[in-house]
């Protein structure tokens, strides 16, 4: 397990609490796939837009990004916008990891 005082960013201490970031964020994604998958999420190949949908995140195809971006909507809500033309492995890692 990582030291929590190695975390310096606050929202990162605020998310973890006393907690380690890291294992906080794995049990969470782990859940969330279980849930997906329950609800009929297939892979693999996972596809990470219908995760995003089925998580209630309107996507957007924009040609005009590098990679991927998440912009906030309000009140609460998110949009994810990718660029489609990008390499399936690259499009995929863009996505991911927003």
């Amino acid at each position: 397990m990582r030291d929590q005082g190695q975390w310096t960013n606050e929202s990162v201490r605020k998310f973890a609490g006393e907690r380690d970031p890291v294992a906080i964020m794995e049990e969470r994604a782990r859940s969330m796939v279980l849930s997906a998958i329950d609800d009929g999420w297939k892979g693999p190949p996972y596809d990470l837009l219908a995760l995003a949908r089925w998580r209630n995140i309107e996507v957007l195809a924009t040609p005009n990004i590098p990679d991927a971006r998440i912009v906030p909507k309000k009140p609460d809500g998110f949009l994810l916008e990718y660029n489609p033309v990008r390499p399936r492995g690259r499009l995929r890692f863009s996505i991911a990891t927003r």
